[in-house]
């Protein structure tokens, strides 16, 4: 019995000393692009989208992250398609010591919304949530998905499926 009491603690440190160190890196900046599948729930027409990101490593579980994006809702068989152009600020958490890398974030910031040919526009706030997972094929470059969602305040929630592709470096 007092082998195995003294047995354990010493395989648990063996263990600790000898497992491969894993990195996160903080203090990294990320660049990057978005394509997106865009869904308003207000009944109107889907659209398609595209946005720029940048970020920052604050530390190795926490990212600021600042965007823009912009989509476009074409109505079918009408002449009322319309445009959202969006400008937010985020934190992001993820989890960054593998080659996939899972993150879910919150996000606030302010949109436009125009119709074709500007005849009608409105904006206000936004606020919102996304999740999403990358694919770090070396320490510069990444590869993932990305699902979100947004309440267009005053009214309106807008949902987006995107694919983001980002460059990385100081780390």
């Amino acid at each position: 019995m007092t082998s195995r009491r003294f047995t354990s603690p010493l395989a648990l440190l063996v263990a600790t000393l000898a497992a491969p160190s894993a990195h996160a890196f903080e203090r990294q900046w990320h660049l990057g692009a978005t394509g997106s599948f865009v869904v308003p729930n207000h009944g109107r027409a889907r659209g398609y989208g595209a946005g720029l990101y940048g970020a920052y490593g604050v530390s190795d579980v926490f990212d600021v992250r600042a965007e823009l994006r912009s989509s476009f809702h074409p109505e079918l068989g009408s002449r009322d398609a319309f445009s959202i152009y969006s400008g937010a600020l985020g934190l992001c958490y993820k989890v960054d010591i593998l080659e996939w890398i899972p993150y879910l974030g919150v996000r606030a910031g302010y949109f436009q919304q125009t119709g074709e040919l500007g005849r009608w526009a409105r904006g206000g706030g936004l606020v919102g949530g996304f999740a999403g997972i990358d694919h770090a094929f070396s320490r510069s470059f990444a590869a993932g998905v990305e699902v979100a969602t947004d309440q267009l305040l005053p009214d309106g929630l807008l949902s987006e499926v995107s694919l983001r592709a980002e460059y990385r470096w100081g780390y």
